[in-house]
């Protein structure tokens, strides 16, 4: 007996009752000029991938439901990058952004990430070689004199007065 070809019926069950399997592909955007190459989902960038953006930039990385998401680095055509983690296309958790400007390095921030801000511990290096260490907290730097409560505002925030012995 010869093997038919699936029926509609039978193809659009598959898709729709089990998961969808990544498939590899290339993709290019005809009005960006953008074009991906890796796995894809529902025709949706998901797993690894490679894609080159029209206007030269480049992300190379983990993708999820069309989105950079997971590690992965991203270049600039001014030689800027960023190497680590992202969610839903933000900076997120640890990561090592480079900035250049007009062919001169600007800064390097290694550290982490929260919502495409600097969050965390981290190494902030200038392009005049001046380094900031210590703490960021969604973008701001906080001087270590501030960085860390002390265990007495600690326990004053918690208990909702200040810390001092109980005489009875």
């Amino acid at each position: 007996a010869s093997k038919s070809a699936p029926t509609l019926a039978a193809s659009t069950e598959s898709v729709v009752g089990s998961p969808a399997r990544p498939v590899s592909e290339r993709i290019r955007d005809p009005d960006t000029g953008d074009v991906y190459e890796g796995t894809t989902v529902y025709g949706k960038p998901h797993g690894i991938g490679v894609m080159v953006f029209g206007n030269g930039q480049r992300y190379a990385g983990e993708f999820r439901n069309g989105v950079f998401h997971g590690a992965g680095e991203f270049t600039a055509p001014d030689g800027s990058s960023y190497v680590g983690q992202w969610c839903e296309e933000m900076r997120h958790g640890e990561g090592k952004l480079t900035k250049y400007a007009e062919g001169k390095l600007v800064s390097v921030y290694d550290g982490g990430w929260q919502n495409n801000k600097k969050h965390g511990r981290g190494v902030l290096v200038h392009g005049d070689g001046t380094e900031q260490i210590g703490q960021w907290v969604m973008g701001d730097y906080v001087p270590a004199s501030k960085s860390a409560p002390t265990l007495a505002a600690s326990t004053e925030s918690v208990v909702g007065s200040p810390a001092r012995p109980v005489s009875e």
